[in-house]
C-alpha cells in the first residue's frame, strides 16, 4: 500500500491542504492520503493552538466524502511533544512494514527536515513529495532524503492568513470548506462572521 502522510497543525483546514493531498495522490499514486494533525506542535508550544479535538472534527469535515482520505488521530492521543520518526513507526506497526510511506510536504518544510528528531531514521522510511510551487525558488534538502517533485500552481492561503481575516471580519468562504465556517460559528472559535 501506498500511503502519504500529511501532517501539520491544521488550524483551520483549508483548500491549500486539500489541493496539496490531491496533487501529491494522483502524481505519486497514493491509494491513502492521511491527514495527522499534531496534537502538541513543539515547534509552535509558544502560540495558542485550537484544541486538538476541534482540529480533528475540523479535518474530518474538510476530508468527508473523500474515500481515500483518511484523519488520523495518531499525534493527538501520544502525550507529550509529537516527532514525526515516532508517528512513522506507529503507521508501520497500523499498516505494515511492506507499505511505502510517502511524507507531503512544501518546500520549506522538507528543506527543514534534516534538523527534526532522528532525521536519518526519518530519511530512511519516507520518500519525501515536495509541492514545487511555479515561480518558486527550489530550497536546499539535504541529500540523506529521497525526493520527488509533486507539480501544482502556487496556492498562497495559509491558516494563519485564514484566522487573520476571519478576525478582522472579512470572509474566509471559498478559503475552507463552509462547513468548517459553521462549525466554527457553533462552536465559537477564531471565525467572527
Amino acid at each position: 500500500m501506498r500511503i502519504g502522510i500529511l501532517g501539520g497543525t491544521f488550524d483551520p483546514p483549508h483548500i491549500g491542504h486539500l489541493l496539496l493531498a490531491r496533487f501529491a495522490q494522483e502524481q505519486a499514486k497514493l491509494d491513502l492520503v492521511l491527514f495527522i494533525p499534531t496534537g502538541m506542535p513543539y515547534k509552535k508550544s509558544h502560540l495558542n493552538v485550537t484544541s486538538a479535538k476541534r482540529r480533528l472534527e475540523m479535518l474530518r469535515l474538510a476530508i468527508a466524502g473523500e474515500s481515500t482520505f483518511k484523519v488520523s488521530d495518531i499525534e493527538v492521543m501520544r502525550e507529550g511533544p509529537t516527532y514525526t520518526v515516532d508517528t512513522l513507526f506507529s503507521l508501520q506497526d497500523i499498516y505494515g512494514k511492506s507499505s511505502e510511506l510517502f511524507f507531503i510536504a512544501g518546500a520549506d518544510t522538507a528543506a527543514d527536515m534534516s534538523s527534526w528528531k532522528d532525521a536519518d531514521v526519518i530519511a530512511s522510511m519516507i520518500t519525501i513529495l515536495v509541492a514545487s510551487r511555479e515561480n518558486e525558488a527550489h530550497l536546499e534538502i539535504q541529500p540523506m532524503f529521497n525526493v520527488k517533485e509533486i507539480a501544482m500552481p502556487r496556492i498562497d492561503v495559509s491558516s494563519k492568513i485564514i484566522r487573520e481575516r476571519a478576525a478582522s471580519g472579512l470572509s474566509i468562504r471559498y478559503f475552507v470548506h463552509d462547513s468548517i465556517i459553521d462549525y466554527c460559528k457553533t462552536h465559537g472559535l477564531y471565525f467572527m462572521l
